[in-house]
């Protein structure tokens, strides 16, 4: 997910990856992964962890379809196991 300007990206990333045959057992819904939330800065070339997701919630999020407000002050996605909603306070 691109920020407003462009500058910066928003992405989530497992926090390990299952064995199996990626990323189709994923697509399929046959796996699904605990993610943390990442920002990358790429004028400064730098990533910085947002939310470690696990440390945070005991649910395990599977995060999907990110999407961040023009203000860059809520960044909003979907648990692609249960489709549920959520919202995190950057």
């Amino acid at each position: 997910m691109w920020s407003a300007d462009g500058a910066d990206a928003y992405c989530a990333s497992p926090v390990s990856v299952p064995t199996g045959t990626l990323p189709d057992d994923w697509y399929q819904g046959t796996t699904a992964f605990t993610d943390r939330l990442w920002k990358i800065d790429f004028t400064a070339r730098a990533a910085t962890q947002v939310a470690d997701l696990p440390t945070l919630i005991s649910t395990p999020v599977d995060a999907v379809s990110l999407t961040v407000d023009q203000g860059e002050t809520e960044l909003v996605f979907m648990n692609k196991s249960d489709d549920s909603l959520w919202a995190y306070s950057l």
